[in-house]
């Protein structure tokens, strides 16, 4: 049953927050609540990911808030090979998985809970691994760090989000059962294991009839990036999706991809009951996160400068095409990969040499943010999954872009939900991207891409 009434003793603003639901109420979900527990869901999960990785001594019995500034910084981390503080395992698949795999997403999934038990939420590690984890863990002095809720943290989210209260209730409220929630709760495992955390993020999506309408892509670690920070927690998160028109850097601004491409549709809300479909929607006028209260942006650093403010001009931000860049594993970037680009390149669609980036979370990350023109990234093989590419799924939707599989169709979510609702089944399988993915912040290119890749028969001779 679901309880639309936030956790005790959390304060809320407007209809953030109701009374017990009725029997009605407790067949449905709020959107705008449930993208608000989504984002607060992966400042949770961070604790773990962020205390294993920085304490030596995981019997320490301090009580302090994990959040205290005092705390040692992502400066101060270390990286290179594996990490002895942070414990790692093969699972039956064959890939990696860490102790905090498990507890973060055990925390993401009692957030997203705690709003509405009734909701699929389809997460990378089974059940049994996370109850694997809760046991391990359970009467340590670990949980006590990385369990407890911040109700200052929680207000702050809360209201940065009621910007959006006054969107209808029937935008808001819909019926539980066309709504999936995919996590993937550390993105980038291998990698975090040897103690690189510039690629680790956790990515969270809501899924509204088979579609993507908000995504959250957070970043526990301020290595390579120089984004804004959310609070003292050492995140940044991207957030966004159709549900809220626009993709915005969490207690920052709207991202500048976003604030170009929805120029036309800037201070609308969608009020045909469905969010995934702007175009056939009525509109009305609203306000956008930040636009009144966020003052130009000064720096002059190349991510910050991504985030849009009033007093740049369009015709300063233009992104010749020839420059645009693909990004890619460095290990995955031959044979086919290396044909598109080539091919791509030689019509002065792309720059010649890719980047080269490991996990698929970062990946998207840096191809929504566009540090260095990144533009496309093109896997047309297995190898991704669709807790992997589900928030960058929401969030390229309203910044002019797409991802799809080889074949240019949409990524199909409902067959893991189908699997999911089968107790004790994990839909590891059907979330597989058997026919890969394209993903690209241009329309243009991205059919571009596919007409080329069929015409010019890539995958010929590639392995």
């Amino acid at each position: 049953m679901c309880k639309i009434t936030m956790t005790e003793n959390r304060t809320s603003k407007s209809d953030m927050n109701t009374n017990s639901p009725n029997e009605e109420e407790a067949k449905s979900v709020n959107l705008l609540q449930l993208a608000t527990h989504c984002i607060y869901s992966t400042l949770l999960a961070s604790k773990p990911i962020q205390y294993l990785a920085e304490h030596k001594n995981l019997s320490s019995k301090s009580s302090k808030n994990f959040y205290d500034t005092n705390n040692k910084s992502d400066s101060d981390v270390s990286t290179g090979s594996d990490c002895p503080r942070v414990k790692k395992r093969i699972k039956t698949d064959g890939t990696v998985i860490t102790d905090a795999d498990g507890l973060a997403q055990s925390i993401i999934y009692s957030e997203i809970h705690g709003l509405c038990s009734s909701v699929h939420v389809i997460g990378e590690e089974s059940e049994s691994e996370m109850r694997l984890l809760r046991d391990k863990i359970d009467g340590e002095s670990l949980g006590s760090h990385v369990t407890n809720k911040d109700e200052t943290l929680w207000v702050n989210i809360q209201n940065e989000m009621s910007i959006y209260d006054n969107l209808p209730q029937s935008d808001k409220i819909i019926d539980v059962e066309r709504v999936s929630v995919f996590v993937d709760p550390l993105d980038g495992t291998s990698s975090y294991a040897k103690g690189n955390y510039e690629a680790v993020t956790i990515l969270v999506a809501i899924i509204v009839d088979n579609v993507p309408v908000f995504g959250v892509i957070c970043k526990p670690f301020a290595v390579g990036t120089v984004l804004h920070q959310y609070k003292n927690t050492n995140c940044t998160i991207l957030y966004g999706g159709t549900l809220v028109r626009g993709a915005f850097v969490l207690g920052h601004e709207e991202l500048l991809r976003s604030r170009l491409w929805s120029d036309n549709l800037r201070n609308v809300i969608i009020t045909n009951n469905n969010p995934c479909d702007p175009d056939k929607s009525e509109i009305k006028s609203i306000s956008t996160p930040n636009s009144a209260t966020t003052s130009p942006t000064t720096s002059t650093t190349s991510s910050q400068s991504l985030c849009a403010n009033e007093s740049q001009s369009t015709n300063q931000l233009n992104i010749q095409k020839p420059q645009r860049r693909a990004i890619i594993s460095k290990s995955r970037a031959g044979g086919v990969v290396r044909k598109c680009i080539d091919s791509l390149s030689s019509k002065e669609l792309l720059h010649d040499t890719p980047i080269f980036i490991t996990g698929a979370g970062y990946k998207t990350m840096k191809l929504l943010l566009g540090d260095e023109n990144e533009a496309l990234w093109f896997f047309p093989r297995p190898g991704t999954s669709l807790w992997d590419v589900a928030a960058a799924d929401a969030l390229l939707r309203v910044m002019g872009g797409r991802i799809s599989d080889k074949f240019g169709k949409d990524l199909d979510y409902g067959r893991c939900v189908d699997i999911a609702k089968i107790k004790g089944s994990h839909p590891r399988l059907e979330a597989e991207n058997e026919d890969g993915i394209i993903a690209c912040t241009d329309l243009d290119l991205h059919l571009k891409c596919l007409a080329l890749y069929k015409e010019e028969d890539w995958d010929c001779g590639c392995d």
